[in-house]
């Protein structure tokens, strides 16, 4: 596995001060609370109002999503693309309640996964308990939250969820990051629609065309790059949340740069 490129998450300075205009305010604990959050994260914090997480929940999530897809030179990560959005949104689905495959037991958890899902917990189930243990391991090991770690730190815990290391009462650690990785895929390359891949920035990334409804204006132009840009499939404006990332320069590719996790590499 590649070691972390931690100087990466330092992105999208200044963001909050463009959210000044949103409406929209998160309640439960004070906004000071997440003074030590990234300026993104922190206006994520304060601009949308989950509707599944709590905000403990809410601020460790949009730490987790960042350190999984971070911001780079080629383009917005996880945060910008509101991947946190597209994960809290599918919690209050069927798909969140498990209610989309067989759910009752018995349960072997260690069978091959030729037998399919062999847990008793949903995804929300998985977050739900995934998140609180995760906070209690960083304030039992470092008294302080995930948000509140140096980067490597947080790089550090986060291997460990994959690895396993860090043991869960309740659950397998590679349970919860398997559950938070394939949803971080999910939201930053579904449609728009479903809350996350904001302005379609995983379809540019790739070069993924989206819903077109025809290529008849290219059907002449063999062996060519057409540099088609994306349609959403409801052709939507810009999401009216702003967590953009700086100017980029150059073309953005799936193998321009790479991230832990999520390589830009591995689509």
């Amino acid at each position: 596995m590649k070691e972390f490129d931690t100087s990466r998450r330092d992105f999208l300075t200044g963001a909050a001060a463009a959210l000044t205009g949103l409406a929209i305010t998160a309640t439960g604990l004070p906004r000071t609370a997440f003074a030590s959050a990234q300026p993104a994260r922190q206006a994520m914090m304060e601009c949308y109002t989950p509707g599944y997480f709590d905000q403990m929940e809410w601020c460790t999530l949009i730490t987790l999503t960042d350190i999984l897809l971070p911001d780079d030179e080629t383009g917005p990560g996880a945060v910008a693309a509101l991947v946190p959005v597209y994960i809290d949104r599918q919690m209050q689905t069927e798909y969140g309640n498990g209610g989309l495959w067989y759910m009752q037991g018995p349960f072997y958890p260690d069978s091959d996964a030729a037998f399919g899902y062999q847990h008793r917990f949903s995804p929300r189930e998985i977050y739900r308990i995934g998140l609180k243990e995760l906070g209690d391991h960083c304030r039992r090991t470092y008294r302080m939250r995930l948000d509140q770690l140096d980067a490597s730190v947080r790089a550090e815990v986060v291997t460990g969820l994959e690895k396993g290391t860090i043991n869960f009462p309740s659950m397998p650690s590679t349970l919860f990051f398997s559950q938070l990785l394939t949803n971080v895929k999910e939201g930053f390359f579904a449609d728009p629609m479903y809350g996350g891949n904001k302005n379609m920035a995983g379809w540019k990334m790739v070069g993924f065309p989206g819903a077109q409804g025809d290529y008849r204006q290219a059907i002449t132009r063999h062996n060519q790059n057409l540099n088609i840009p994306p349609v959403s499939i409801k052709n939507e404006p810009p999401s009216p949340y702003t967590f953009e990332a700086p100017p980029t320069t150059g073309t953005r590719s799936a193998t321009a740069a790479t991230s832990t996790y999520i390589g830009r590499e591995v689509y």
